[in-house]
């Protein structure tokens, strides 16, 4: 599991870049129960949106490149469609961005 210097750094700037994105209903970082490198870091949007994926893609490199020394990272956008973002948000995750 990455530090939890690591982990808060990345959290912190998640949250700066994706707290603007009104699209984006809730975020999320899980990382893997087996003790490895890997985060994993979830966006729930209310449906495509394309100026916000390219926004996010474009977040997602940036967050890659600055912490791939440290972290290994998987990144996963859900588009709601309607489902509340709450049903979808495990209990052990750190919120980047809160459900609206």
């Amino acid at each position: 599991m990455p530090t939890m210097q690591t982990r808060d750094a990345v959290h912190a700037k998640l949250a700066l870049e994706v707290g603007e994105l009104g699209p984006v209903r809730a975020a999320f970082l899980t990382s893997d129960d087996s003790g490895g490198r890997q985060l994993h870091f979830w966006t729930l949007l209310d449906g495509h949106d394309e100026p916000t994926e390219r926004r996010l893609v474009h977040i997602e490199s940036e967050i890659e490149h600055q912490f791939s020394d440290d972290v290994d990272f998987t990144f996963t956008a859900i588009h709601l469609r309607g489902r509340d973002p709450r049903a979808l948000i495990p209990r052990d995750a750190l919120l980047v961005k809160a459900p609206a």
